[in-house]
């Protein structure tokens, strides 16, 4: 009987407590329902929108990809101009941006590392990772301007984003209503309405554009690029190589193709938009003088090492460095919000490591758990000293892809989706024409955008290799332009 009773007050328990643990509800007013936050996922839109269905996206500029200038940008095309009399005349898209970060292939100066110094190695695969952000004329960053310390400037901004822009001008000595700072200085620029900034350009160093209307968000989301200003009088010292690099981080979830942008925990850190094995290797030839100028606008300082080398800092965002004033080092910190520009002679011969000394930023979509061997990722690539030795040995015309060297090697990596717009950007990093001679311009003429290119005999791996075009059949720049948008007004 015992039993029976015990059994019936295990079954009555059950069934009441949770009538009792019900609070009565004592307002007639109906509950609100509560939604959970959910993550965004592959494939699906952000909280806030990435696009307008309604403004079609653009395809950049006709001289988007023209080379005018002697910055090379690794992985991001340069931005040729136009001339209005003696005006210059930029055309720039703020746009969405879908772009391809990091790839699952091997980087390409691994061609370069000896068989036997890789045995024993067995890293972990890298990974492709697609990134749909904002940024101008197709890509974040956005290409790089060049001008001349003096040169009028005029910068027509199209806005085919989903809310309001403007262009905030980082570091220029400009008038008030050209700052880009909205609503301060100017209105913002609408969706679907363009804006004309026209300014003179009174100084010379590494400057950098960004975005001045609701910047938390749109910097953050990738609007940003750099601008060079060259000194009026040329450079003291000729600069046989120049590479402007822009330092970017972004958060980005697991499976997922869109930043978050309300947090701090970054996972992707990038060189010019990529992320290694896919940032370009940087190629110069021994004695070649060298300039890196670093750019930074986001939350994180990053030291960037270079082994091999002593540089001397010559500038910042503020201008050039006095020679009696320059600092000596390996390491430069770029703070956010400034430009750090190093010089010096690449008379090392050899692969060089470039990268972010923060071992964080070395590493892609961190997990939380111990690691095996680890590829590089984020911030690193490497810089690669041409022997002079073998500038003089590897001076044929043509090269059969059977052919069991390095430079053979270099050529076919070029063909994959990682280099084939860089090497075309700039052939005179190419293996193509990195065996001819070094420059002897430090400001070229605009053919390609290349000092001392030549067209020479191409070689056709597996019928994939397009040929880089010659400076006799580029086309020419158009006529100047009426002037039918007016500095500062909305069309």
């Amino acid at each position: 009987m015992m039993k029976h009773s015990i059994g019936l007050y295990i079954i009555l328990l059950f069934k009441i407590a949770p009538l009792i643990a019900q609070k009565p509800n004592t307002s007639d007013k109906k509950q609100p329902e509560v939604k959970k936050l959910v993550q965004p996922v592959f494939g699906m839109m952000p909280k806030y929108p990435w696009n307008d269905p309604k403004i079609k996206i653009s395809s950049p500029p006709p001289l988007t990809g023209k080379k005018m200038g002697s910055v090379w940008t690794p992985g991001i095309k340069p931005l040729g101009y136009e001339l209005d009399g003696k005006v210059k005349v930029f055309r720039l898209i703020a746009q969405p941006v879908e772009q391809i970060i990091s790839n699952d292939q091997p980087a390409e100066w691994e061609a370069l590392v000896p068989a036997k110094n890789k045995e024993h190695i067995n890293p972990m695969k890298p990974f492709k990772q697609t990134l749909k952000c904002w940024g101008y004329n197709g890509s974040t960053p956005g290409p790089t301007l060049e001008a001349t310390e003096g040169d009028t400037v005029r910068i027509i901004v199209k806005n085919e984003l989903p809310e309001p822009t403007s262009v905030h001008w980082h570091g220029f000595l400009i008038p008030n209503k050209e700052d880009g700072a909205t609503p301060e200085t100017a209105p913002p620029i609408l969706p679907g309405q363009t804006f004309t900034y026209e300014f003179t350009l009174k100084q010379s160093g590494t400057l950098m554009y960004h975005s001045g209307f609701n910047p938390m968000k749109q910097d953050d989301y990738g609007m940003m690029g750099l601008f060079i200003i060259h000194p009026k009088g040329g450079y003291a010292k000729k600069i046989d190589k120049d590479v402007g690099i822009f330092l970017q981080q972004f958060a980005i979830r697991p499976g997922n193709v869109f930043p978050d942008l309300t947090t701090m925990d970054f996972n992707w850190f990038l060189f010019n938009g990529h992320a290694a094995p896919l940032i370009p290797m940087i190629t110069v030839n021994e004695g070649d003088r060298v300039r890196l100028r670093f750019a930074n606008t986001i939350m994180d300082s990053h030291p960037i090492h270079l082994h091999g080398f002593i540089w001397e800092q010559v500038g910042t965002e503020g201008g050039p460095i006095k020679e009696s004033a320059r600092i000596k080092g390996s390491t430069i910190n770029v703070p956010p919000g400034t430009t750090r520009d190093v010089e010096f002679v690449a008379d090392n011969p050899g692969l060089w490591r470039l990268h972010c000394h923060k071992l964080h930023h070395i590493v892609n979509a961190h997990a939380d758990v111990p690691m095996g061997v680890m590829n590089q990722g984020g911030m690193f690539t490497e810089f690669y000293v041409v022997p002079k030795n073998k500038l003089k040995s590897t001076t044929v015309k043509k090269m059969d892809s059977t052919t069991p060297n390095k430079s053979a090697r270099i050529l076919r990596q070029a063909q994959d989706e990682r280099s084939r717009d860089t090497f075309s950007a700039r052939p005179d990093l190419s293996i193509n024409s990195r065996l001819k001679a070094p420059s002897k311009a430090a400001h070229p003429e605009p053919v390609e955008g290349v000092e001392g290119y030549e067209k020479t005999e191409k070689i056709n791996l597996k019928g994939k290799f397009k040929p880089k075009t010659n400076s006799k059949n580029l086309p020419l720049l158009p006529s100047a332009p009426q002037r039918t948008n007016q500095p500062g007004r909305i069309t």
